[in-house]
């Protein structure tokens, strides 16, 4: 077998144009959206062996190794920026795609052999594990506050000098919604919601392109309600994607600049269930905006969103009375049709923007905008690449 110094030496007979052809060949694919495959798929295992070899290999992996980052473990790999060799890698980062780390997950065989941890879910109940799932949240949440605090006014610029884009729960984001029950099954302020203002403040304080962001009551999200002319710690100036599920728990709202409302429910999913929730946060939204408009006398900028959110699906019958509300109104009182084509999708988005619009202007009394479109219309994502749900 040849040892390092000899494989070193043979790497200098082949240019390096070469061996980075050769590279890139051993780069793993990037997780696709919502994919959520093992959590293995995050990393790239050939490719750290490869830059473990010399100095050439490893400076020819560095730019396939550190250009597009994922991981699952923030404050790690924010601990390791303090090292003075992980800025030169760091430099190279255009895209971070972060998401929470695994909880409440079946415990393997070699996993329970090799810490023991797993053996605590053993023959637990509901309530026991969902116990021990909060207590998880809670440690992440800990963990993330405990990194960001130092750091979070330095700005994720003076690390990631180069950095364009950040996706959150990009990959994993159906999972289910462990942070909607940690945020509000606690009486007290978490450190999930202090968390939340260091990465605010951490990720305003750069030269971000583009946010695209899941899971959005969880540390890893930014404040529910910002105006950009208010120029705080928080104030961001990076294009926003909130992305949401059919059962929407939380939307984000940046007055004062464009943005945008994903839904990524499947067009298989009743789109009349989506209302009911949807038209939930609207209003919990708009009258946020006017506790705004009151506490500080008035709401210096306006709302201007376009919101994607429609499906196939459309059946006539639902227990909730939001949704029934906005199903009127949208089909003008009572379709039976339980099929939709696009056209019908894009006329009931026509008059859904007519509806959030009022009702949103007649909470905070300003020009806002909301433009709603069939979620066929979806654009790329930025950030996360998602586009139209499936």
């Amino acid at each position: 077998m040849e040892s390092q110094p000899e494989a070193a030496s043979g790497s200098r007979k082949a240019p390096g144009d070469v061996w980075s052809l050769i590279f890139r060949h051993l780069q793993r694919p990037f997780p696709k959206p919502l994919s959520s495959p093992p959590r293995s798929a995050l990393q790239q295992p050939d490719l750290v062996a490869v830059s473990r070899t010399c100095k050439l290999f490893a400076s020819l992996c560095e730019p396939l190794l550190y250009s597009r980052i994922y991981t699952d473990q923030l404050p790690l790999l924010l601990h390791e920026a303090r090292r003075p060799a992980m800025y030169r890698r760091f430099a190279k980062t255009k895209s971070l795609y972060i998401e929470y780390c695994p909880k409440g997950l079946d415990t393997s065989y070699q996993k329970l052999v090799e810490t023991g941890k797993g053996w605590l879910k053993v023959g637990m109940d509901a309530k026991q594990v969902e116990k021990v799932e909060m207590e998880e949240c809670e440690t992440e949440a800990q963990a993330i506050l405990a990194v960001l605090s130092p750091i979070s006014r330095m700005g994720v610029g003076r690390i990631f000098p180069r950095l364009e884009t950040i996706a959150v729960a990009s990959v994993y984001g159906r999972e289910p919604d462990l942070w909607h029950r940690y945020a509000y099954g606690r009486e007290t302020v978490t450190a999930g919601m202090y968390g939340m203002v260091q990465f605010n403040t951490f990720i305003a304080a750069g030269k971000l392109r583009h946010v695209g962001l899941r899971n959005s009551e969880g540390p890893l999200s930014i404040s529910p309600i910002l105006n950009e002319s208010e120029r705080d710690p928080m104030s961001v100036n990076f294009g926003l994607t909130c992305h949401f599920s059919a059962a929407v728990h939380q939307l984000v709202i940046v007055c004062g600049r464009p943005m945008v409302w994903a839904c990524d429910a499947p067009t298989t999913t009743p789109w009349v269930d989506v209302l009911g929730a949807l038209g939930k946060q609207v209003l919990s939204t708009a009258s946020s905006r006017q506790e705004s408009r009151e506490r500080h006398g008035f709401c210096p900028d306006t709302a201007d969103i376009d919101l994607y959110c429609s499906t196939a699906t459309y059946p006539s019958q639902t227990a909730n009375p939001i949704a029934r509300q906005w199903a009127s109104q949208l089909t003008g009182g009572g379709s039976k049709k339980t099929a939709l084509t696009v056209a019908e999708q894009r006329r009931m988005t026509d008059k859904m923007s007519q509806a959030i619009t009022k009702t949103f202007k007649e909470e905070s009394r300003l020009a806002d905008s909301i433009r709603c479109h069939p979620s066929v219309d979806t654009p790329i994502c930025p950030a996360c690449g998602m586009g139209p749900p499936e």
